[in-house]
């Protein structure tokens, strides 16, 4: 029987496979500190290198990362006419998305198809997935959640990211940041009323500080989770700064993040409130 009063956290590594360096970040997080799961680019150029890579870190949960703009899709552009542009491409930013889904330009069976189709391609690469979720949180959109749902469903996959930390003051100091996490908090609660997911269950935490997370704001985190399996975001990496232009001018702290994951101060703060650190797998 599970207890009750059982706090799990779910330390989650987003974008694994962008690039060498971030890579490299997610895999000493997970062997120096206490990342235990990550989220792949479901669109990465090379899965089968990237699992050569993984198979030095068996431990490491796995998950879909997908992918709706930025970069190449993989299905065939003609089983996904209205996902791309002229050049073949995905869109480059999530506004463009959410534009063609408001003039109802979005149709869900395209998306199923492109998203199932990057999950299938990490799973023969010989990915063991036990998590989705989106890039860029377009998981968020009731047309993705909705296609995202059905394809879980398929692949019997249970654990998929859909609820998120309530507002703190970080939302409302910088209404930059806040306004859209408070819309993606209102689509998210929409899915999950609507489909059912609150049993995909983790609640995460880090939307507000993505890409900027240091050992301050972890240690707060820590300190507010009560009993339940919970998710901790994180993107780190090797290098110093990285730069997003698909959300504008917001820039990753990726080094930043990858010292305060590996900070021995926060594993004692973990096993000082008896906090289980596990996977996606280990609880749903």
């Amino acid at each position: 029987m599970t207890d009750a009063t059982a706090i799990r956290l779910i330390v989650n590594a987003d974008e694994l496979g962008l690039t060498p360096e971030v890579t490299e970040g997610i895999l000493k997080a997970h062997h120096e500190g206490i990342v235990t799961s990550a989220s792949i680019m479901g669109n990465l150029a090379n899965p089968a290198a990237l699992a050569r890579e993984l198979a030095g870190a068996p431990a490491l949960g796995l998950g879909a990362h997908l992918v709706l703009v930025g970069g190449t899709p993989v299905s065939a552009p003609r089983d996904i006419p209205h996902l791309i542009e002229g050049t073949g491409q995905l869109p480059d930013s999530p506004a463009q998305l959410a534009l063609r889904w408001l003039r109802g330009k979005l149709p869900e069976a395209e998306l199923e198809t492109e998203l199932l189709a990057q999950a299938e391609r990490l799973r023969a690469a010989g990915m063991q997935l036990d998590h989705l979720d989106t890039y860029l949180h377009l998981g968020f959109l009731p047309p993705v959640a909705r296609a995202v749902e059905r394809m879980a469903a398929q692949l019997r996959i249970r654990a998929i990211r859909s609820s998120m930390e309530v507002p703190n003051l970080t939302w409302f100091a910088d209404l930059q940041r806040g306004l859209p996490l408070a819309a993606l908090g209102a689509f998210g609660y929409l899915a999950r009323k609507k489909l059912g997911a609150l049993r995909h269950g983790a609640e995460s935490w880090g939307f507000a500080e993505s890409g900027n997370l240091g050992r301050m704001r972890i240690m707060e985190i820590l300190g507010r989770l009560g009993p339940g399996v919970h998710e901790l975001i994180c993107h780190p990496g090797t290098t110093p700064q990285d730069g997003l232009t698909l959300a504008g001018h917001r820039v990753l702290e990726r080094r930043l993040e990858l010292e305060a994951l590996c900070d021995p101060k926060i594993r004692q703060a973990v096993a000082r409130r008896g906090i289980t650190l596990c996977r996606f797998g280990d609880v749903f």
